[in-house]
């Protein structure tokens, strides 16, 4: 099987085909959507957007607060305007900005964007509101503003239709990418179809817009619905399947082959052996030292998770600290509603990107959840522990040795149907003695503990749990059963038979070339793809 080239992803984008990218973890599929995204979108990356009207903003445009933050100044005085506020108040850090600056200053208004910077067509989406924040879009119940999508067609047909600004977009989408796209179920892949055929008013698959599906079907199946591509809708899309297998995630090859063996439910002699010798390392496992990183236990359930972390929070020396998170509504017109009943509203939402109070002591075992600062390896996924505690900051010792003061994220969720912005700003740390196997999807983590015995129930699951640890000396097992190892017979027939199709298609040659014409490798170049638009490959 042979390595398909990123180009080979771009140019079947460019000549318009439905593309479907198949892959396991670490291969950067996640990386590829984003790139899509910004060369069909070149103003995402050149421009910082202003979080009040979500137009291009240049960077002299600063408050007069202490963190200096980039909002338009004609922005916030119109949004005091808008709130009956007496002062103008930052809208990141909350500060109240001078009466002075306030009263005196006219500004002028934003400056006019182009069609295509205000009207995009190109959207980059998820099924799930972790994956989404992950590459920095939104998810795809969001964009269409379905909800819970509970309903049936026909009455989120009509919704649409009545709100102008989503009915708008819609229209004019020509390419959607959605992310995870395992985790969409047979049933809502077929209504999202019938309402944007209704929408758009065309017959053709999404009502005629190009889409860009990236997953992996061998990993944990929709929650209570079929797989996609059992749909009868499925083969209207004539898809372009393109299957990527380079690793960047991983730093040994060898143990990379095995959790591709391991996904398509096959163990061998070897394997067994491998994984048995990080049982007999979990037993040998001293984790009652002080102040360091202690591998973190993988759990199914949720409850299990709060109950042990609960638990081990209690057992720490010194008092705890308690943080609430700061929720704010960014709309760019008054749209009637108050800002209270707009996150009560959204709760469930926000609470998908971080939680709403956060509790730890030092000595906590956390885990970081935002690519803080990707040029010293502090990114999604990194362990550590709380070593102390500031004004407005949480010290934390990291396992590369890095100790990190860190702050408050935002995390931005656009409500289309309602033309607003929420955010909420929290610390992107959760406590890590235990995790769910859901909290660590889409990202990677140093030290592990994995259950793969009685607690492995679906098929897949027992390779999304190894699949999340770098390498095999940060892997430990709990207990292991060879039982456990499985995959689903339907996803495995399928991915059988999409390898097929792209061996029959044939391999595509690809030469590459820096800025002056000098040949170079294909991960070099894809990294220099990825330089000019601005994405970091982490």
């Amino acid at each position: 099987m042979y390595h398909p080239s990123f180009l080979e992803v771009l140019d079947a984008v460019e000549e318009g085909n439905n593309v479907l990218l198949l892959a396991p973890g670490g291969t950067g599929k996640s990386i590829l959507l984003r790139l899509i995204h910004a060369i069909y979108s070149p103003h995402i990356t050149d421009h910082k957007k202003c979080p009040i009207c979500f137009l291009n903003i240049d960077e002299n445009e600063k408050l007069p607060c202490k963190g200096q933050h980039e909002v338009h100044k004609y922005c916030v005085i119109q949004h005091m305007k808008i709130t009956n506020k007496k002062i103008a108040i930052c809208p990141l850090c909350k500060e109240e900005l001078p009466h002075s600056w306030s009263s005196q200053y006219l500004g002028e208004p934003p400056p006019v964007q182009t069609t295509k910077e205000m009207f995009p067509d190109t959207f980059l989406t998820a099924s799930t509101g972790i994956s989404a924040w992950n590459i920095g879009g939104t998810t795809l119940h969001s964009w269409m503003g379905i909800g819970l999508a509970q309903e049936n067609p026909q009455y989120y047909t009509e919704k649409i239709f009545k709100n102008r600004n989503l009915r708008e977009k819609i229209t004019r989408c020509k390419r959607l990418l959605i992310d995870e796209i395992s985790m969409i179920g047979l049933d809502l892949f077929e209504k999202i179809d019938t309402i944007l055929k209704a929408v758009r008013k065309k017959e053709a698959p999404f009502g005629g817009i190009q889409v860009i599906f990236s997953g992996d079907f061998l990993q944990l199946p929709p929650v209570k619905d079929g797989w996609i591509f059992n749909s009868y809708k499925w083969t209207t899309f004539n898809f372009y399947p393109i299957i990527l297998s380079r690793c960047y995630r991983y730093q040994s090859q060898e143990f990379y082959e095995m959790l591709l063996r391991i996904r398509k439910g096959i163990l061998t002699e070897e394997d067994n052996n491998t994984l048995q010798s990080r049982y007999e390392a979990y037993k040998r496992l001293e984790i009652n030292k002080s102040n360091m990183i202690i591998p973190t236990i993988l759990y199914s359930h949720r409850k299990d998770v709060t109950k042990y972390n609960h638990d081990k929070l209690k057992e720490c020396i010194g008092p705890s600290r308690k943080y609430l998170a700061r929720d704010s509504v960014l709309a760019k017109a008054d749209n009637g509603d108050k800002e209270g009943i707009i996150l009560r509203k959204y709760r469930l939402l926000l609470n998908e990107s971080a939680a709403e109070i956060i509790k730890f002591r030092v000595g906590a075992q956390v885990l970081l959840k935002a690519n803080l600062n990707v040029e010293t390896g502090l990114i999604n996924g990194c362990r550590g522990v709380v070593t102390g505690f500031g004004n407005d900051f949480i010290s934390v010792k990291f396992a590369n040795e890095i100790i990190y003061p860190v702050t408050r994220w935002s995390w931005d969720h656009i409500i289309t149907e309602k033309n607003i912005k929420i955010t909420r700003a929290q610390f992107p740390l959760i406590l890590a003695w235990a995790i769910t196997i859901h909290s660590v999807q889409s990202c990677t983590v140093d030290n592990l503990v994995c259950d793969l015995g009685q607690s492995i129930f679906a098929d897949g699951q027992a390779y999304v749990a190894l699949s999340r640890v770098r390498n095999l000396e940060g892997l430990y097992l709990s207990s292991f059963w060879k039982s456990s190892i499985r995959a689903d017979a339907q996803a495995l027939k399928f991915y059988l038979k999409q390898e097929k199709r792209q061996e029959t298609r044939g391999e595509i040659i690809y030469e590459y070339e820096d800025e002056k014409g000098n040949k170079i490798e294909e991960d070099e170049a894809f990294k220099m793809y990825l330089k000019n638009y601005g994405i970091k490959l982490v």
